[in-house]
């Protein structure tokens, strides 16, 4: 939905809901930044084992 004020003008009510809208995406995205954090910094606490060689010597099998 494209937000814009024609030549200008607006009127109270368009304004309010402008300002309400905008609000909303800003709170969306303050909330995804916020979860993406959270992630990461779970993600740091997961301990990964050292890759281990199988029978045959590689190490793709770990």
């Amino acid at each position: 939905m494209p937000l814009r004020i024609d030549r200008g003008h607006a009127e109270p009510e368009e304004l309010a809901a402008l300002t309400v809208i905008l609000g909303a995406r800003l709170v969306g995205l303050r909330l995804r930044e916020e979860h993406r954090r959270r992630r990461e910094a779970d993600q740091q606490h997961i301990v990964r084992e050292p890759p281990c060689a199988c029978w045959a010597g590689c190490w793709c099998c770990g």
